[in-house]
């Protein structure tokens, strides 16, 4: 099964893009998720978390993370986040994995400032992503293509 990617270039970067919807519960919605395959785990982003509105207070804290923007970013596991994606013949899959997200409440505590570095960030998708729903990586940039192919 084969799921395609979107390929853009953002602020000069190319960037390999994947849209799914969240089917977390009070928190349904599209999300962009840019791959990084030097990330090792899926993180919701700030921006992202506010849009979708998601509810802080049921996550367990995380190890903050380095890397996102400046000095450490606080984050929260979402166990089962739920969501959902199109394949290229257009039916609807649902998957579930472990995600990491932005802790907001805490972020905000820390000033504005960092809560604005903190939205500008994307959701990323991190090779645990790839791993846990079986999923294999395509890209021919010269082409224009770029997937998923899940693996059975």
């Amino acid at each position: 099964m084969r799921f395609n990617l979107e390929i853009r270039k953002i602020d000069g970067s190319i960037r390999i893009i994947l849209p799914l919807f969240s089917r977390q519960p009070r928190s349904f919605g599209r999300i962009e998720l840019v791959i990084d395959t030097g990330a090792p785990k899926t993180i919701l982003s700030a921006g992202d978390a506010i849009r979708l509105n998601i509810p802080f207070t049921n996550f367990e804290s995380a190890t903050p993370l380095t890397g996102l923007g400046k000095g450490k970013t606080p984050v929260l596991l979402i166990k089962d986040f739920t969501f959902s994606l199109h394949n290229s013949d257009e039916k609807l899959s649902n998957l579930s994995m472990p995600i990491l997200i932005a802790d907001v409440p805490r972020i905000r505590n820390e000033g504005q400032e960092k809560l604005n570095n903190a939205t500008r960030i994307p959701t990323l998708i991190g090779m645990d992503f790839l791993e846990n729903n079986n999923f294999d990586l395509f890209i021919g940039l010269n082409k224009n293509i770029a997937y998923l192919e899940k693996v059975e």
